[in-house]
């Protein structure tokens, strides 16, 4: 059976189709299911009233389902789990589940599983610098939803093509698919996917120079999202004009757009991403405040730690340089 077409909200990457969605998700059975099995997670943020402990999904519901025959379960179980996995750092976790989304999808022949599998697997390997694979999925996701003729899809693919194309390095073509994107969603109706894409277009053209061009395009993005209460959306749009602020020598409105982002970013509990901008917030203050630097770059050192995320090392090097400077 090929699952509908609203299935493939539960892995977009926001509200409204910007890839990080808040609709319900298509079988709220299996959904109830994974809730009810929570196994705890790890500690986290002692003492620092940064985030909060939060249960962890077990990913054997989605084996389970792939297991006993239900493909159609397997694949949208998945899908429920994505925003979970991808705000907590769950990365390894979500490319496990996405294999058995993708080969359960495969067996029914259900292309729109395959699609949106294809490229929930693109997006966890990209944030498990699996670059190289990333492309190949979502390669293969774009073919697949060339055929379903989905543009909205197509246009998500090609934003998340723009970020790992952007995380390798390669912000013309990372430009240029952000472009391809937001093209795809003119006259769309998806008003939150196109304010996602046009914070895109400003974060390339931003790591490309223009930061003129990233703030005027950052500034249509946050009408949006802030009409359609997408909170996620605004903190993107946020941390992309403190980048854009900070580069042009204004620190001050830069770290006032990074505190926007923070608070955004810890309501919604989206550890990783407070801890980026956590680490972009230090850099605006560096020149001016040392100790307002230690402290931002020492509590995304917490969160990096804590998610065992590479990063961390490059936050506890600029630690180490104010240390070294006293």
């Amino acid at each position: 059976m090929t699952a509908p077409v609203h299935a493939d909200r539960a892995v977009a990457e926001g509200q409204g189709g910007n890839d990080r969605s808040g609709s319900a998700p298509p079988h709220r059975h299996a959904d109830h299911r994974w809730r009810r099995r929570f196994r705890p997670g790890r500690q986290r943020l002692r003492g620092s009233g940064l985030g909060r402990q939060r249960p962890r999904p077990r990913r054997d519901d989605d084996e389970h389902a792939a297991a006993h025959d239900f493909p159609a379960h397997a694949w949208q179980l998945a899908a429920t789990l994505t925003e979970y996995l991808d705000r907590q750092g769950h990365w390894h976790d979500w490319l496990t589940t996405q294999h058995t989304a993708l080969d359960a999808a495969r067996r029914a022949a259900d292309l729109r599983g395959q699609a949106v599998s294809q490229r929930g697997l693109a997006r966890a390997s990209n944030w498990s610098d699996q670059h190289e694979n990333a492309l190949f999925h979502f390669t293969h996701a774009l073919q697949l939803y060339a055929r379903l003729d989905d543009r909205a899809g197509q246009a998500r693919v090609h934003r998340g093509l723009s970020h790992t194309l952007g995380r390798m390095g390669r912000q013309a073509e990372a430009l240029d698919h952000a472009r391809r994107a937001l093209a795809l969603l003119r006259g769309a109706g998806d008003p939150a996917g196109e304010a996602v894409t046009l914070n895109a277009v400003g974060w390339h053209l931003a790591q490309l120079g223009d930061h003129r061009q990233a703030l005027r395009h950052c500034r249509r993005a946050l009408t949006l999202p802030r009409e359609l209460g997408d909170r996620s959306g605004q903190a993107y749009t946020w941390d992309t004009l403190g980048y854009a602020h900070h580069h042009l020598g204004e620190d001050h409105r830069a770290a006032d757009c990074y505190r926007h982002a923070i608070a955004l970013y810890r309501d919604l509990d989206m550890c990783y991403y407070q801890a980026e901008t956590l680490t972009h917030l230090g850099d605006a203050q560096a020149a001016a405040d040392t100790e307002a630097a230690r402290r931002a770059w020492s509590q995304a050192l917490e969160i990096l730690d804590d998610l065992g995320h590479p990063e961390a090392g490059q936050v506890r090097a600029k630690l180490d340089t104010l240390r070294a400077e006293r």
